[in-house]
Order: structure tokens, then C-alpha cells, then sequence
């Protein structure tokens, strides 16, 4: 879905970004009204879409938002492959 949505993305960006999608929803990647990481993405600043990906760490929980530690070390690391694929 990334890859159709932003092609030619770097193999390590298209990685981070298609985890990101499986359990986030396609939208993070190809949605510019709902994300800021896909309006980078579609304008070219992968660093700065990569940089967006730990925003995506909360979760409802009694009604509020909280981040949740396993959500915040998978987007910590799906980001630091993203910026990997950035600097290449």
C-alpha cells in the first residue's frame, strides 16, 4: 500500500513506513490531510517524515490518550530505520 501510495521511497523508509501502516492504517504514509509524516512524504522531506513517526505512540486507555511504552519503542525504532534510509 506504501509503495503504491509513495513510490520510489529508499528500501529502509518503504520498511518503516509499511510497519507503520500495518498497524497504524495506510493513512500515516498516504493521507496529507491526516498526517504531517505523508505531507513530507509527498514533498520530499523524508527526514522529516521519519521524524514524525514517534507522534504515533499513543493510544485511548479510560478514555484519555497516553503513550504506551511498546508503541513508543516500535516507532523509536521504525523511525531510526527510516532515518537510516534517509541518509542514504
Amino acid at each position: 500500500t506504501v509503495d503504491r501510495c509513495r513510490p520510489g521511497l529508499p528500501p529502509e523508509v518503504l520498511a518503516a513506513f509499511s510497519d507503520a501502516a500495518y498497524n497504524l492504517g495506510e493513512h500515516v504514509a498516504c493521507d496529507g490531510n491526516r498526517s504531517t509524516a505523508a505531507r513530507m512524504l509527498a514533498a520530499g522531506d523524508i527526514t522529516g517524515a521519519c521524524n514524525q513517526l514517534p507522534r504515533w505512540s499513543k493510544a485511548r486507555v479510560a478514555g484519555f490518550l497516553i503513550d504506551l511504552p511498546g508503541l513508543v519503542k516500535r516507532r523509536e525504532m521504525e523511525r531510526q530505520l527510516c532515518l537510516q534510509g534517509a541518509r542514504a
